[in-house]
């Protein structure tokens, strides 16, 4: 039985031949669409504003079109037979700066490479693109945000210091007036004003560090009950109305999430400190805590002046803020609830804002993956807190007002203070008298505070001698600086007096 031929295609210089065993054909109408399909090609690529080269294997250029020769400043017959200069793998893209003749400017191009066929042959098609305003656009924009991040970083610490002075002989005066008086409700007051300053210029760099993964987030088995109390005590210091019109309800059974809990508190703090703003005095605020399966979510209701629907979810950018804020007195930055979005997204959980619309208050929900209740550790009896012994301080500052009260807080706390007006005053000192700690604060003119600290860690001698920073810089690359320099602490003014005679007592509190 013979074997039935099979039909068969050959392609010859772009025309099609039949076999022998299949019936002819009229082939004028395929080369009419043939020549047509070239014709509309060429047409294209002529014509097109992104160069086109064709080059064979080794690279040696066999086609360029009009755009190609106009961004490589060349001529066909120059181009043809050469050879391609620009290493690109097909597939990816390589930005080139060319210098025209005749032009003061350079100008960057974009090659891409795609592996193709030509005149049926492996080939490889070369896409060039004129990118010169795309990236010198781009350029301008990271200068700028350079220039952002440098002025909110010196902005912070200019500010911090007068702060820390202010904030320092408000905690001073305090411990010497008796409780329940005008003047103790004066400085309280003034207390949480400062305070929130604080906070102010932290959300201000947070949205940088956040924004360009600056921040490192801890990872621990964290209750959100303790989260929610730490943060309502919080609010409650900062606001002081807070306290009349806050109802939290939070379930017996304690929730655990993987987080960073400061973090978390800021989170909570910022939704009260939101709802606050846009909540008149006479209506009231709700915080619950409550596990939906396997998420824990925290909502924050308020009976205030709502949110239009359209702006739902711009509420989360940075620096936007509802109008009715200003007309509440409480405008503040913008950055609280753009904060809170980012933080919970880090810890791989979200948030949404809900409302009925102008009038009719809103709400916040913010969820976590809830993780199960950690395995307790077995007791070994009640913890009984040591008395902090005594230590010599060295503090070294510049500024005559917070040197001055921070001396004075420090030794209400049973330490020895020599106070030092500059690195060259902490030098004489250190080489005539024994000290256990120094607080250096970095600014300082003629020598600054990490020079100071690399002459200390030059001198065998001073070895046992623990370096903190006290500084108004606070960004990332600041607390890298001082662990290179030899510090062992950093803290950030103003200082939480609570924080530094944890430092003090010795307690490793920053990484």
């Amino acid at each position: 039985m013979p074997v039935e031929s099979k039909q068969l295609q050959t392609y010859v210089c772009g025309r099609t031949s039949q076999s022998s065993d299949e019936p002819s054909r009229d082939v004028s109408g395929v080369e009419r669409m043939l020549d047509a399909s070239r014709s509309y090609f060429h047409a294209v690529v002529t014509r097109n504003v992104d160069g086109v080269l064709v080059l064979d294997d080794r690279g040696t250029i066999y086609y360029a079109n009009p755009a190609a020769q106009s961004l490589l400043g060349s001529t066909l017959e120059e181009l043809l037979g050469n050879t391609f200069g620009v290493r690109c793998a097909p597939g990816e893209s390589v930005d080139v700066e060319i210098q025209r003749d005749g032009e003061d400017e350079s100008r960057i191009v974009e090659f891409r490479v795609a592996a193709t066929r030509w005149q049926r042959r492996p080939a490889l098609l070369a896409t060039i693109r004129d990118v010169s305003e795309r990236r010198r656009a781009e350029e301008w924009h990271r200068e700028e945000v350079r220039r952002r991040d440098e002025f909110m970083a010196m902005l912070s610490h200019e500010l911090r210091n007068p702060l820390a002075a202010i904030t320092n002989g408000i905690g001073f005066a305090s411990q010497h007036v008796e409780d329940d008086t005008p003047v103790s409700e004066a400085l309280s007051a003034a207390g949480r004003q400062c305070s929130l300053v604080n906070r102010l210029l932290d959300d201000l760099l947070d949205v940088s560090r956040f924004a360009y993964g600056r921040i490192e987030l801890r990872h621990e088995e964290i209750c959100l009950q303790d989260v929610v109390e730490d943060a309502v005590q919080t609010s409650h210091a900062a606001h002081a109305q807070l306290a009349a019109q806050l109802r939290v309800e939070v379930p017996e059974q304690r929730l655990y999430v993987t987080g960073d809990a400061s973090r978390l508190v800021q989170v909570v703090v910022n939704l009260l400190g939101n709802a606050l703003k846009y909540t008149p005095s006479d209506k009231s605020i709700s915080l619950a805590l409550i596990l939906e399966q396997d998420e824990a979510v925290l909502v924050v209701d308020d009976e205030g002046c709502g949110i239009p629907a359209s702006s739902l979810e711009s509420i989360f950018d940075p620096f936007v803020q509802l109008s009715s804020s200003v007309d509440h007195g409480q405008a503040g930055l913008g950055m609280g609830l753009s904060l809170a979005k980012t933080i919970l997204e880090r810890h791989g959980g979200g948030i949404r804002a809900t409302s009925d619309g102008p009038g009719c208050g809103s709400r916040f929900e913010a969820r976590l993956p809830a993780i199960a209740a950690p395995s307790e550790p077995a007791s070994t009896g009640p913890d009984v807190p040591a008395s902090p012994a005594a230590r010599r301080v060295l503090l070294v500052e510049d500024n005559d007002d917070l040197r001055e009260l921070t001396a004075m807080t420090v030794s209400m706390s049973g330490h020895h203070v020599t106070p030092a007006e500059n690195g060259f005053r902490a030098l004489k000192l250190l080489e005539t008298a024994e000290f256990d700690v120094a607080l250096v604060d970095l600014g300082m003119a003629g020598m600054s505070g990490l020079e100071l600290a690399r002459k200390v860690r030059e001198n065998r001698d001073w070895d046992d001698l623990e370096l903190v920073a006290l500084t108004g810089h606070g960004m990332p690359g600041d607390f890298e600086k001082t662990r290179d320099a030899g510090f062992d602490e950093h803290l950030v003014k103003p200082v939480d007096f609570g924080l530094l005679e944890r430092v003090l007592s010795g307690e490793v509190v920053t990484s």
